[in-house]
């Protein structure tokens, strides 16, 4: 039995209304990318929702999909990936993971990524347009429970790397399988490429802008240097993270971030297996020099926390918030986590955590040397 789980519960924040529901071709959006699945290769159609999900439940009633709603969507894509994995039916052999921003999305492509997983036996089949990894994955459905029980603050890329030997990539021609559409000037863009109209002469400006908002100077809401959510995680889910000793290191790391790197640790967890930090970048370590990039900075961190003795994944996860608010909300969010665990009773009781204090409110420029406190 192949099983298809459409992910169709986000706000749809930087579109400014609910993508789910906008018209494409005399259709809505997520109607287009249920029809690629409308075809024999495929038993179900799960259509995970959660944001107005009554209102896009009623404009999909006519299909034959199974509505799962996700109550815990505000948490992230990966608690719908959950929602969806749940009470698979025993007989399912394979599971193909869709959004719901991809109305271009062929269903020959579904078909054709079916055919090659099952004949050569795949354990993960990703499509692959002009060397870009697209949706929807194909997986075996035995890597369900594993997922199921992954922190849910986590995404697929953990999952993957975790699998790296177990990837095969199939090459299709198929754009829809690579382009979501997530913002205003992206949705344009893709009705006029779906109905094949040439833009008028005179729109090469309109035609060089981003195909996503850009990150720092148009997400961010508010003063100041933007936040990042990072989860990095051990090989294997090794749970070596929560002692004392690795605490003590990752804060030594910390505190010293902001003169040796240029970034701003403000908060973070150790869970067993994973830590979860919330980090903004400065621009002045070292009295002047230019910082490093968010990546060399988790480099480090893994190189100097624990050393030899953990193996870390390559990959690390990494969230850009839109606000303060975002920022309050994730910490909330993220401190629970033990809690959740069944590790503690309360987020307080959970030693390996902490905040990291700074006399200056924001990161300073000019190269001002900061004065943390430990917390």
């Amino acid at each position: 039995m192949n099983v298809a789980i459409i992910l169709a519960a986000g706000e749809s924040r930087r579109m400014g209304l609910p993508k789910q529901l906008l018209p494409f071709g005399g259709k809505t959006m997520l109607e287009c990318v249920i029809d690629a699945f409308q075809t024999p290769r495929v038993d179900e159609i799960r259509v995970v929702l959660g944001y107005k999900a009554d209102e896009i439940a009623a404009k999909i009633a006519h299909t034959s999909c199974k509505m799962v709603r996700n109550e815990r969507y505000q948490q992230g894509m990966f608690t719908s990936i959950q929602a969806g994995l749940r009470a698979l039916p025993k007989k399912t052999k394979l599971v193909m993971i869709a959004v719901c921003d991809q109305p271009r999305l062929q269903r020959s492509t579904v078909e054709t990524l079916i055919d090659h997983f099952e004949k050569e036996q795949h354990k993960i089949l990703i499509p692959s347009y002009q060397g870009r990894q697209g949706h929807p994955p194909v997986l075996r459905a035995e890597y369900a429970k594993e997922i199921l029980a992954m922190d849910e603050s986590m995404t697929l890329k953990h999952f993957y790397a975790e699998h790296a030997d177990d990837i095969a990539r199939l090459v299709v021609e198929d754009e829809g399988s690579l382009v979501d559409i997530d913002d205003p000037i992206t949705y344009q863009k893709q009705l006029e490429a779906a109905v094949g109209r040439v833009p008028p002469r005179g729109a090469g400006k309109r035609a060089k802008l981003p195909h996503r908002l850009r990150r720092l100077d148009t997400v961010w809401i508010g003063e100041g240097f933007p936040s990042f959510f990072l989860t990095i995680c051990v090989q294997g889910r090794a749970q070596v993270l929560a002692n004392d000793k690795t605490h003590a290191c990752l804060r030594r790391f910390l505190l010293t971030s902001p003169q040796d790197y240029g970034w701003w640790p403000s908060r973070y967890v150790i869970m067993p297996d994973h830590v979860h930090l919330l980090v903004r970048q400065g621009d002045s370590p070292r009295g002047g020099t230019r910082p490093t990039t968010l990546g060399l900075w988790v480099k480090a961190l893994k190189a100097v926390v624990g050393g030899r003795r953990i193996k870390w994944q390559k990959s690390f996860f990494d969230h850009l918030l839109r606000s303060e608010e975002s920022e309050a909300e994730k910490w909330e969010y993220i401190r629970q986590n033990p809690v959740r665990a069944g590790l503690a009773a309360r987020a307080e009781e959970w030693t390996f955590a902490g905040e990291i204090k700074y006399e200056a409110a924001e990161p300073p420029r000019g190269g001002t040397r900061p004065t943390a406190k430990s917390e």
